[in-house]
């Protein structure tokens, strides 16, 4: 068994391992949390959050067990990544419940957070490999954590998650690829990778057709900007008038717009014209 602690939102999750390959799928998601000096003094027993990670005899199927009651069975590796992050996605909005969490991308330029949201398969992680190869620093992905306070994103960097391999710029060898999907660790990502909050300045809710000829950018109204920033949210029903007070001041605050995406190049030239 082999083990690590990873300090996420000021949260300690401990993840045992059965095996070395369990543990560096574990590492080369999640690395960028695995900060052993942050818990020194920390009781080593103690965990907000406690998983066991096993692999089948078959070597096949997978077991991931939280806080030894929740049991989740999977049938491959491309599903266990899967079934992981999920649920550790969910469990860290419990425990975190102040903030709030949007579905979407974080990069960091000039000191301010553009956030990339929309609808799974609108090609925001495409969108942000590109910008990431455009002088964009990173965040997160699939996950914005926004401090309604200090109007602030907290990061969440785990691995750049892709269903498939991005145009113009090539992924590097050693990612981890499973059935499903192509995960690049911090370590190999292009631009750095933040561990401290950055202002949210902009939003673009993005949608990728191939129809489209060139990237168009639309500013949104404030209107509409709540809207689609309430749709993306994650842990609404947490926050006061079922999270349309967060959603409001969030659109209040920032720049948002509709993005027509087109081709990578052209996409991440009009997105770089903002900053």
């Amino acid at each position: 068994m082999q083990s690590c602690k990873l300090i996420i939102f000021n949260k300690i999750v401990r993840i045992d391992s059965q095996n070395t390959f369990i543990h560096e799928i574990v590492l080369k998601n999640y690395g960028a949390f695995n900060d052993n000096d942050r818990i020194n003094g920390t009781e080593s027993t103690f965990s907000d959050l406690h998983y066991e990670l096993k692999q089948g005899k078959d070597k096949l199927t997978y077991t991931i067990v939280r806080n030894k009651n929740k049991i989740i069975h999977c049938e491959d590796l491309g599903m266990f990544v899967y079934c992981l992050e999920k649920d550790m996605t969910i469990e860290l909005e419990k425990l975190c419940s102040s903030l709030f969490f949007l579905h979407g991308a974080a990069l960091e330029k000039n000191g301010e957070v553009l956030l990339l949201t929309g609808r799974s398969g609108a090609g925001k992680s495409t969108t942000t490999w590109g910008l990431l190869n455009n002088g964009f620093n990173y965040l997160s992905d699939e996950l914005a954590p926004v401090n309604l306070e200090l109007m602030h994103v907290t990061p969440y960097p785990h691995a750049v998650c892709l269903k498939k391999p991005p145009p113009l710029y090539p992924l590097p060898n050693d990612i981890l690829k499973t059935n499903r999907t192509m995960h690049v660790p911090t370590a190999l990502l292009p631009g750095d990778t933040h561990l401290k909050a950055f202002p949210l300045t902009k939003i673009i809710i993005v949608e990728f057709s191939a129809d489209n000829q060139k990237p168009v950018l639309t500013k949104l109204s404030q209107a509409s900007a709540c809207m689609n920033i309430y749709s993306n949210g994650l842990n609404q029903l947490a926050h006061e008038n079922d999270g349309l007070t967060a959603a409001s001041r969030i659109a209040e605050n920032c720049e948002c717009y509709s993005l027509a995406a087109a081709s990578l190049d052209d996409t991440c030239e009009l997105i770089r014209t903002l900053f």
